[in-house]
């Protein structure tokens, strides 16, 4: 088979116990699992079950999972902050639990979403004051607008053709937009393991092979970084620096808190934030 980014011929690949195989390239450092039965209709109805977060789609977070998607969400606006001034419209691509959906609309922006599985959409719907998720694929759906930001957080590893979805947000994407991936950090060993053992993962990205992703697919990288999650102690460090209302000084020291940028392959995430060439 060949490589999505560069094209050449790669056949080096392993098998995991459920029959599937994974393929690397080693001139883009691209890794792509073919899967032995085709996994996009499961995000219709079980996925979430699987995920194990199904029970906290549409809620108030408040539980102990639901404050860790929270964390995880602030951590993921606090890295592309800058970039979301005089940002108001928002297309939120593969919604799943609805958090930055809600999110976002508690914080003043006009959000729309759009998810498979219509069980979630109903939930998310229901707690959304002003905003609208869409049940469907957004490579099946035609929207009448452009968007400031889109949002696409642990997407693009789940699709068929990664380098088509981007190419197709184009067309949903102001001129002056941005697009706001996050992806596993594959070049972390234990991470790519993780990844090439989840049964819903077509793709493994490392940073080189995720800016190629972008660049083929037209756009400008305007950051891009791996983020490690932080040492237990110093998570605790800055969970009781905000428990005794010093949140400005733990923002400063640690504004992606609870991960931070790594240069190791220890990278938890990739994120990176992309504009239209």
């Amino acid at each position: 088979m060949n490589c999505l980014l560069c094209g050449n011929l790669i056949s080096t690949h392993s098998e995991n116990s459920k029959n599937n195989l994974t393929y690397v390239c080693h001139n883009c450092n691209l890794t792509q699992t073919v899967h032995s039965e085709v996994v996009k209709e499961q995000y219709k109805k079980d996925f979430w079950l699987q995920a194990d977060h199904g029970k906290i789609v549409g809620t108030d977070f408040n539980d102990r999972k639901g404050q860790d998607l929270v964390l995880l969400w602030n951590s993921w606006y606090s890295y592309c902050q800058k970039h979301l001034s005089n940002k108001k419209n928002i297309l939120d691509i593969g919604s799943g639990t609805g958090i930055s959906l809600i999110m976002f609309e508690k914080k003043g922006f006009h959000v729309t979403g759009v998810e498979p599985d219509p069980k979630n959409t109903d939930l998310i719907n229901k707690e959304l004051k002003v905003g609208h998720c869409v049940n469907g694929f957004i490579e099946d759906l035609s929207l009448d607008k452009k968007f400031d930001v889109i949002w696409l957080t642990h997407v693009i590893e789940h699709v068929e053709k990664p380098d088509l979805l981007l190419k197709k947000c184009h067309d949903f994407l102001k001129d002056n937009g941005v697009i706001f991936i996050a992806v596993p950090d594959c070049e972390n060993p234990s991470m790519m393991k993780s990844s090439t053992n989840n049964p819903f993962h077509l793709y493994h990205f490392s940073k080189k092979a995720l800016t190629e992703l972008a660049s083929l697919s037209g756009y400008q990288i305007l950051k891009c970084d791996s983020l490690a999650t932080m040492t237990r102690t110093i998570r605790r460090i800055h969970k009781v620096l905000r428990k005794i209302f010093l949140n400005s000084l733990s923002q400063k020291i640690a504004p992606y808190y609870p991960f931070e940028l790594t240069d190791g392959k220890n990278g938890y995430e990739i994120r990176a934030v992309l504009t239209k060439i």
